[in-house]
């Protein structure tokens, strides 16, 4: 197995910041959007505050199968934008870095993480039919 450089983990520690950020808000927003129907089950129906994080915590592995793509996309661009405006790709190319070794350490791990989130949540969909 390949050691990662440092290289590897500077161009990790750039895309894993807006990627944390991205999966947040993405989150929130797309809780926000269900918020009005959790209230509506608390002040209507008298469901407790339990079970209204229950369900929160029931429907967030199909929010994060959406959030996840898009907060990798948001890393990835935000992260490579960052380096590209501060010309260190350009410093990384001239010190023989190839752009596939760049690449390399921002796509495995993401892509690893929403293989994982996406094959879990089929999977617990597929047992309820």
């Amino acid at each position: 197995m390949l050691k990662p450089r440092i290289i590897d983990r500077y161009v990790a520690a750039e895309v894993v910041g807006p990627f944390v950020m991205g999966v947040g808000l993405l989150t929130f927003a797309l809780v926000t959007g269900k918020l009005l129907k959790l209230t509506e089950m608390v002040v209507n129906h008298g469901v407790g505050l339990g079970q209204v994080m229950s369900l929160i915590g029931f429907i967030m592995p199909a929010f994060l199968e959406l959030t996840f793509p898009m907060a990798v996309l948001l890393g990835v661009l935000l992260g490579f934008g960052r380096m590209s405006g501060d010309r260190e790709l350009i410093a990384a190319r001239a010190c023989g870095i190839t752009g596939s070794r760049r690449k390399s350490s921002t796509t495995a791990s993401p892509a690893w993480c929403s293989t994982s989130i996406m094959s879990r949540t089929t999977t617990a969909r597929c047992k309820g039919c």
